[in-house]
């Protein structure tokens, strides 16, 4: 599942794919290993009484001194737990299963089986009873979070909650004990969710970079299957999975010694422990028939091309055997190397990749859950057809010749990983994962000494790990075209390229703290208006940095203007070419975005070590005040912007804001800029580019450790050399235009689902109270238990795996919008559902009037509130959040305390202001846009036209 629209991440089934069976003699060698990775000092003993009897193996820190107290139940699971500050606990299990471990008919199951863990438990022998969608509601009423997901090689839960009352910690704690060890598993619960299952697979069959990646994997280590979703598995076997087959599974790869759970968050190690031994009492002994695969991989480079009627662009996945589970060095010199080609604003691979016009993501994932199986490295690559063969041919070319230059190159990388690290470290979530998922491979001390070995690393280590890993002789490489080549159009640009490749939760709440804490913020207004907040954060090192100028009125410019001038400014300054500015960036470990919005505003965003800030400021001073605006610079990333917006997905979104903003350059849609974009002169680009620093106010927003005052001072020596700009006066553009007419927007595309928005637009007048109504009121209406879409629409009537409300503003313009995703089109099956939109806008509508009529209940509204309060929390906790968050409450009248004033109404919003919110939301005429295949839109021909008025 997916945090948002509980759904399975699509990382985890790009890369976590099934292999073969191995040979029995490697399977009980290897079952020792699976579950004493830890410690070996508590023996396993089943039938335990409760609560269970556990040993603190010890106490891990990390190089910041956070500390991971390590136990063993006597069941033989381990138990990890961080305490921290922070605004949300986290209780997550990591269980040492996945796709690698089914029958190839039966190919989905243990995403199946994730799904039923959420579909009740049986209560018996003390543990907590759960009915169907229990656990969503439970977590949602404490204002938590939930979420799982299934992989190749893993399976994870996850629970995150505020803790705003005393018992919810160990509320999450029985919950999640139950839905490891007593699944009800009921006859017609487990057939009800073949739909949504279905649903999810056919919306993974749009996405062609998951279908490359699975190519890729399959090829690596000869994987022979006939799904081809590896982790999603068949619909066909979906659809004949019965009770006894998920319950088989889950008892054979559900035991206490293939699990961890890990606790980070607000807690004391001590009761967070006996919490656990209370709550967790499987007594599953490990099976010796449990399934695996055998991994094979190539011993030569194998290429796969597909030709697909559903591909726009081109979609290349590049796959290679790394370093073993278990091998933390081998993989941390892996992490160096990616770095050194990819993440480097010269990198190696990444740099000469965007002057084709190409994106390439790296990956690396695990794929079996033997130790000595090798992990999956993976290149994907989103192309235009014409570069595709360049584009191969330079990651080849450049893996090849690899080398680092020299001690002062490695070392910025180094300190790129370990900076990383910091981040990890205070975010409560990816330090559980850092945690759970290291811990099924290796000894929990490697985690700790990360920054240790990152240390370790010399030159040699990373360059092996290039040149053992990612050989391009041993490579698998998967790449999907679009229906305009043929076999033969391929082969005439392979060979023209002359390429060298071949063929996957403390117990007292703290209702009372703020998002943000005042305390630590500092604000100063220099003579030249510029406005600065400080954000201490003495326990990061780090530093981050928002710098935003935003014009003060509205400025209007032809289509594609803003998206030139972004790519421009990054492109050069007057001193420095592209090269040199990248060098820069890498030499000062410097991380660096810069974007210009629709509305004309510009935002520096940064990255760096606290002593580096000066270096940040320096560049992205030269960035605005001497920019370089030249012909052949504009031309070139016409270039590149038309080959971005040629190969676009197409997106529903583009026709809701085509219709809401007429003319404007909020609504113009990639058809627009595509039509215009060779009107574009290089005056448009400066005059664009004037205006808005003429007339633009200026925020920066700093968050570093302020104990010495040096990054102080240098922000402020720094910013006070800049010209003047406009006083930072807030305000709300006059964007809002009423609708008069229903409008139905459509666009086909070859997909097996309907993508579907209905949206209305209102008045917006920036006020906090009516801010937090109407974010209410999207809470409700998106996940409420009677009257929610989710519940409704997914949970009841099947219609679909992703359904949700969305809430959005555009100075005085808000929006709020019902979105769906349903199959009409089951490439597995053949079969048709074209009513399915019908079904789907009926029942928003449906929804929609019991919000107008107040018909949704005290408890709906009273989660809605926990959920927002967690949000607000989540949003501006650590550097990076905290920064994005001061940097918008100093664009309102609320300024750093924007946040903190939202979350202290929350609690005086009533029934009756929810209603009233609803009616004047939902008052005025929708828009509906929707893309969906040729077909699809033809049988729903008369459906859609009485829609518009």
């Amino acid at each position: 599942m997916v945090k948002g629209i509980n759904s399975t991440s699509v990382n985890n089934i790009n890369f976590n794919t099934p292999v073969k069976s191995p040979q029995l003699d490697k399977i009980k060698n290897t079952t020792s290993q699976e579950t004493s990775s830890l410690s070996s000092a508590v023996t396993v003993d089943y039938n335990v009484k409760i609560p269970q009897s556990y040993t603190k193996i010890g106490i891990e820190k990390l190089s910041n001194g956070q500390e991971i107290h390590c136990f063993k139940l006597s069941n033989g699971q381990k138990v990890m737990i961080a305490p921290m500050k922070s605004p949300k606990t986290y209780v997550n299990t990591y269980v040492n299963t996945g796709a690698m471990n089914e029958n190839d008919n039966e190919r989905g199951i243990s995403h199946y089986n994730e799904h039923m863990a959420f579909n009740g438990t049986l209560g018996t022998d003390g543990y907590m009873k759960l009915g169907v969608g229990d656990v969503f509601r439970k977590v949602a009423e404490m204002g938590g979070e939930t979420n799982a997901c299934t992989g190749m090689a893993e399976t994870n839960y996850t629970i995150g909650i505020p803790q705003l009352e005393n018992n919810d910690l160990e509320t999450a704690v029985a919950m999640q004990a139950a839905m490891m060890n007593n699944l009800a598993m009921p006859d017609d619960m487990v057939i009800k969710e073949h739909g949504p299952v279905c649903q999810e697979i056919n919306m993974y069959s749009d996405i062609m970079p998951v279908k490359a990646n699975n190519i890729a994997i399959k090829n690596l280590y000869n994987i022979q299957s006939t799904s081809e979703d590896l982790v999603a598995g068949r619909v066909d076997n979906i659809q004949n999975i019965d009770r006894k087959k998920v319950m088989d599974y889950y008892k054979n790869n559900y035991y206490p010694a293939n699990m961890i759970t890990v606790i980070t968050g607000d807690v004391n190690p001590d009761d967070a422990i006996n919490l656990v031994a209370k709550h967790f009492r499987g007594e599953n002994k490990p099976n010796p028939d449990r399934r695996f695969e055998y991994l094979k991989p190539i011993n030569k480079t194998v290429r796969r091309d597909v030709i697909s009627d559903k591909a726009i662009s081109t979609n290349a996945t590049i796959a290679f055997n790394g370093p073993a589970n278990n091998d933390a060095k081998g993989q941390l010199a892996v992490d160096a190397a990616l770095s050194f080609l990819f993440a480097k604003s010269n990198s190696r691979i990444g740099a000469p990749l965007r002057e084709l016009n190409s994106n390439i993501e790296p990956s690396i994932n695990k794929v079996s859950t033997i130790p000595n199986d090798g992990i999956a490295i993976a290149f994907d690559i989103d192309t235009t057809e014409a570069n595709s063969e360049k584009a191969l041919k330079t990651v080849f070319t450049e893996l090849q010749n690899f080398k680092i230059k020299d001690e002062i190159e490695l070392q910025q990388i180094k300190n790129s990983l370990k900076s990383q690290n910091q981040d990890k470290y205070e975010n409560p979530d990816r330090l559980n994962y850092m945690i759970g998922s290291n811990s099924l491979n290796f000894d929990i001390s490697n985690v700790a000494n990360q920054d240790k070995i990152i240390d370790s690393l010399t030159i040699k280590d990373v360059e092996d790990a290039v040149h053992n890993y990612l050989d391009i002789n041993k490579a698998s490489i998967a790449v999907v075209h679009p229906s305009t080549e043929t076999a033969e159009s391929l082969k005439m640009k392979y060979n023209n390229v002359n390429s060298t490749t071949g063929s996957a939760i403390s117990f007292r709440g703290r209702v009372q703290s703020l998002p943000i804490d005042v305390n630590k913020v500092s604000n100063y207004k220099l003579n030249n208006n510029y406005d600065i907040a400080f954000l201490d954060t003495p326990f990061n090192s780090n530093a981050k940095a928002v710098i935003t100028y935003t014009p003060q009125t509205k400025i209007e410019t032809k289509p594609g203007v803003p998206q030139l001038l972004t790519r421009m400014l990054k492109d050069k300054t007057a001193n420095k070419d592209l090269s040199e500015f990248n060098n820069y960036l890498d030499n000062n470990n410097l991380v660096q975005e810069v974007s210009v919005s629709d509305m004309g505003e510009i935002t520096i965003k940064g990255k760096m070590p606290s002593e580096n800030v000066n270096e940040f400021l320096k560049i992205t001073q030269e960035q605005l005040m001497m920019p370089h605006f030249d012909i052949d610079t504009l031309e070139k990333q016409k270039g590149v912007l038309k080959e971005l917006y040629e190969h676009a997905e197409p997106n529903p979104l583009d026709g809701i804001l085509k219709s809401m903003y007429p003319d404007s350059q909020l609504g113009y849609t990639p058809e627009d800029v595509l039509n215009n974009i060779d009107n574009i002169t290089i005056n448009d680009i400066t005059d664009y580019y004037n205006q808005i620093m003429q007339n633009s106010s200026a925020t920066v927003a700093i968050a570093a450790p302020m104990t010495d005052r040096k990054v102080m001072n240098t922000v402020l020596s720094s910013m006070a050399q800049m010209p003047v700009v406009k006083s930072n006066q807030p305000q709300l553009l006059d964007l809002y235009k009423p609708t008069a007419k229903s409008v139905v927007v459509t666009k086909e595309a070859p997909h097996a689902q309907a993508d579907i928005i209905q949206s209305y637009n209102f008045k917006n007048n920036g006020n906090v109270e009516d801010l937090v109504k109407f974010t209410l009121m999207k809470g409700i209406l998106s996940n409420g238990d009677d009257t929610g879409l989710f519940n409704n629409l997914r949970e009841k009537e099947k219609l679909a795996y992703a359904v949700w409300a969305d809430y959005d503003n555009d100075g005085n313009n808000a929006r709020i919008s019902c979105n769906i995703k349903t199959t009409t089109d089951n490439p597995d099956t053949g079969e048709h559902t074209y009513d399915n939109i019908q079904k789907s806008i009926n029942g928003f509508n449906r929804q929609i009037e019991k919000m107008k009529k107040g018909e949704f209940t005290d408890k709906e509204l009273e989660i809605a509130k926990k959920e927002y309060k967690a949000q607000l929390k989540g949003h501006a906790y650590g550097q990076e959040n905290g920064v994005k968050m001061i940097d918008k409450g100093m664009h309102t009248a609320y300024g750093f305390n924007y946040a903190n004033d939202m979350y202290k109404v929350i609690d005086s919003i009533t029934k009756d202001d929810i209603k009233q919110a609803a009616n004047y939301a939902f008052s005025g005429k929708p828009i509906y846009s929707i893309v969906a295949s040729k077909d699809t839109l033809a049988a729903n021909k008369e459906f859609l036209n009485s829609l518009a008025e």
